[in-house]
């Protein structure tokens, strides 16, 4: 079989023409077609006279031909470039490339030239104690990953909390409470507050139990997302997936007629 049959198959349209299109574009496709069987004598006659081509590899952007015979040019290799379509502003092309070494000696084909790392963003932990500190704005001190706002009605307890005074262990033990008598475990949407508030609602009800949304809205702003649980006359709890917690106390003497309640269940609903 001869070289140009071979590189005919391996650019058939069912396989490599398709593979190395850009796109699929009806215009763009009559293009590259044409301009591929215009490259192909030019790839026979510069492998007949001792060029390297990877035709295997397909055609290159002007990128990375530009790299390969950068490369290339910097082991002792002279290049040429064999043009197939240009799309937009990038030119496609194949490199050929022959050592500059007399004819005997061993020829190494160029290294193909490495893409440089990307670098990495390191997403920072979130850290709930001191968005706390900031939404709430709170003069407590933390006590080992738990802090109080300063109407200690509202407090966080970071996953790892490891509180040495008394209050902070109370509350690292209310919070496991909270979690195995919940009667309420549920995912609570942020936008479902929103909507809440734009319908001029004020106050959550969860059982008998009452809660300003505003202080809800806070903790869903301060963890992204988080889930609500609920047990009766203890505080109310939302949860980030990681296991920070913040914990609500209710509010009392509310009017269960009063048009700015909404209950939890009626919130799901919106």
């Amino acid at each position: 079989m001869s070289y140009r049959k071979r590189l005919r198959q391996s650019y058939s349209v069912d396989s490599r023409r398709r593979h190395h299109l850009p796109s699929l574009n009806v215009s763009f496709r009559s293009t590259w077609d044409r301009g591929l069987d215009e490259a192909l004598p030019q790839i026979e006659q510069l492998r007949n006279e001792g060029w390297s081509i990877d035709y295997e590899r397909g055609a290159l952007t002007q990128k990375q031909a530009d790299a390969f015979a950068a490369q290339a040019e910097k082991y002792g290799f002279e290049t040429k470039r064999i043009p197939v379509a240009k799309w937009n502003e990038d030119l496609f092309q194949f490199v050929a490339y022959k050592s500059k070494q007399p004819t005997g000696e061993a020829v190494v084909p160029p290294p193909a030239p490495q893409p440089k790392p990307k670098k990495v963003r390191v997403k920072e932990e979130m850290d709930p104690v001191k968005r706390f500190q900031e939404m709430f704005e709170t003069n407590e001190d933390q006590d080992g990953g738990v802090l109080f706002d300063s109407s200690r009605t509202v407090v966080v307890v970071r996953y790892d909390a490891t509180p040495v005074g008394t209050s902070g262990k109370s509350m690292v033990d209310l919070a496991e409470n909270i979690m195995r008598n919940a009667d309420t475990k549920e995912p609570l949407d942020y936008h479902k507050i929103l909507n809440a508030e734009k319908a001029g609602k004020n106050i959550v009800k969860f059982g008998n139990d009452y809660y300003k949304i505003e202080r809800i809205k806070k903790a869903l702003r301060l963890f992204g997302q988080g889930q609500v649980f609920h047990a009766k006359k203890l505080p109310l709890m939302i949860r980030s997936q990681r296991g920070d917690s913040l914990l609500l106390a209710p509010v009392f003497n509310v009017d269960p007629n009063d048009k700015t309640v909404i209950s939890f269940e009626e919130l799901e609903n919106l």
